[in-house]
């Protein structure tokens, strides 16, 4: 499988997936007359559009296998004030789901949000019946932060869920607490231990007070940027949070686990 930018002679191969996927995922949630007809041309128009007249913070990337379309991304950067980026289509063809293609679609969208756009969040909308979709992001750290009520093509009403991973101000809020700009978008699983960084050195002074031993663990991930590489930064910082989470499991409450200055390592701290 490989990521490539989407051109403007990919309009039609997009809009067929669009609508297959539509067709698939919204039956009984959109209406089967809209549904039954002509999406295709419909969705076919919108996306000429998109390519004819580019909005200068649109992204989109297509995973592909040969001539073959898997799936698309397509993101508007930063374009609101709290919740920053719209990751405003994410679909993957339904034989080809369960490969890891929309994992790898929403971190490329994540990692051009993040250079094009430093201080951005990333949210998208989800509709309230899409369980198996509110399901994938929620397994990818991604929370419900609100619900409306919106017209849908062809008509009717539908509640979608705004998911997000943080907002503009969270982030600034992580950037106070850690004391370090840099530290301002590390993932949810190891946030707390970083916060918990400064003890270190609180130890080791009351160590060397009382002759008391203090043992330090440091762990180092083997091949973590050849997982960046390949699947972006928006998959390694949630690898990170998973590690830091399974870390913090197993320490003692007296304990200390934090991450290292490294970006591929972990510190353990087991004091007294």
């Amino acid at each position: 499988m490989d990521l490539r930018p989407a051109l403007a002679s990919d309009a039609q191969s997009i809009a067929r997936l669009h609508a297959e996927s539509w067709r698939t995922a919204y039956r009984g949630i959109y209406r089967d007359e809209y549904l039954d007809g002509d999406v295709v041309e419909e969705r076919t128009t919108v996306w000429a559009q998109r390519f004819a007249s580019p909005a200068e913070n649109q992204f989109v990337t297509l995973a592909t296998e040969g001539d073959d379309l898997l799936g698309f991304v397509c993101a508007y950067g930063d374009v609101d004030a709290r919740w920053g980026t719209l990751v405003d289509n994410l679909h993957v063809r339904l034989d080809q789901q369960g490969r890891g293609i929309g994992r790898c679609l929403l971190a490329a969208a994540a990692t051009w949000s993040r250079e094009r756009y430093p201080a951005a969040p990333l949210h998208l909308w989800v509709l309230d019946a899409n369980a198996k979709a509110r399901r994938f992001y929620e397994r990818l750290g991604a929370q419900p932060q609100e619900s409306a009520l919106s017209e849908p093509p062809g008509g009717g009403s539908v509640t979608g869920w705004r998911y997000a991973w943080r907002t503009r101000t969270e982030r600034a809020s992580d950037a106070r607490t850690v004391g370090h700009r840099g530290h301002a978008q590390e993932p949810v699983g190891h946030r707390h231990l970083l916060r918990r960084r400064d003890q270190l050195s609180h130890e080791v002074e009351r160590s060397l007070r009382y002759g008391a031993p203090i043992s330090l663990v440091l762990m180092d991930m083997d091949n973590f940027k050849e997982l960046n590489d390949r699947f972006g930064h928006f998959m390694g910082d949630r690898f990170l949070g998973l590690v830091g989470e399974a870390i913090a499991r197993q320490i003692r409450s007296s304990d200390v686990g934090a991450r290292y200055f490294s970006v591929d390592s972990l510190l353990a701290q087991a004091a007294r």
